[in-house]
C-alpha cells in the first residue's frame, strides 16, 4: 500500500512538474514569438524592423543561464523594435542601477511583466508612460513595471503572459523569487525580485 501511495504522489508531482516545464516553454515563445509584434510589424509592412530582434532571441540557449547585462541588451532591443514598429507614440521611461553585473538568470526572465505592459497596458500618452525600475544590487535583481491602467481590460495581471510567467518562475526560481502584482483604478505595478 505505501508503494502504490508514493508512486501515485510521485507521479502526480512528475505531471506538475511536466506541466511548469510546458508552460515556461510556452512563455519564452510568447516573448521571443511576441504576437503582437509580429502582427504589427506585418500590418506596417515593417518585417525588415524586427529582424534584428528575432535573429538575435531565436539564437539564445534557453535552457542555459547567462550574464544579466546580457538580459539587459536583449531587452533594450525588443523595446526599441516594439517603438520601431509601432510607430505610433509608445512612451517608456526606465532608469537601471547595477553595482553586480556579474549575476546570471536564464534567459528572458525579465521580459514577461514589460510584455505585459506593452500588450494590455496603456501607454501611448506621453503624460502615462511606462516606468521601468530594475535595480541589481548584490546578488539579488529587482524589477518594478508599472503602467496606465488600460480600462478595457478587466484584470491586467490575468492575461497569459503573466500565467505562463509564474508558471516560468515556479520552475526556475522555486525558491528565490517574489512577485507582486498591485493595481488600482489608475495604475498596475508588478515588482519582480530574483535571489
Amino acid at each position: 500500500m505505501i508503494n502504490f501511495i508514493s508512486k501515485f504522489f510521485k507521479n502526480d508531482y512528475s505531471q506538475e512538474n511536466e506541466l511548469l516545464r510546458l508552460q515556461a516553454e510556452m512563455g519564452v515563445e510568447q516573448v521571443t514569438l511576441d504576437r503582437n509584434l509580429i502582427l504589427a510589424a506585418i500590418e506596417k509592412q515593417a518585417l525588415a524592423k524586427i529582424e534584428s530582434y528575432l535573429t538575435k532571441s531565436l539564437t539564445v540557449d534557453q535552457s542555459k543561464e547567462y550574464e544579466v547585462i546580457e538580459e539587459i541588451m536583449l531587452l533594450q532591443l525588443y523595446m526599441d523594435t516594439y517603438m520601431n514598429v509601432l510607430e505610433e507614440r509608445v512612451n517608456i521611461t526606465s532608469a537601471i542601477h547595477k553595482e553586480n553585473t556579474d549575476i546570471t538568470v536564464f534567459p528572458f526572465i525579465l521580459f514577461p511583466l514589460i510584455q505585459n505592459a506593452l500588450t494590455h497596458g496603456y501607454n501611448s500618452m506621453e503624460k502615462y508612460p511606462i516606468r521601468i525600475k530594475l535595480r541589481i544590487l548584490g546578488n539579488k535583481i529587482r524589477l518594478e513595471v508599472s503602467n496606465r491602467v488600460n480600462h478595457y481590460i478587466t484584470n491586467q495581471e490575468d492575461t497569459l503572459i503573466i500565467n505562463l510567467f509564474k508558471a516560468r518562475l515556479n520552475l526556475l526560481y522555486p525558491d528565490t523569487h517574489t512577485l507582486i502584482i498591485n493595481s488600482n483604478s489608475n495604475i498596475f505595478k508588478s515588482t519582480l525580485i530574483l535571489g
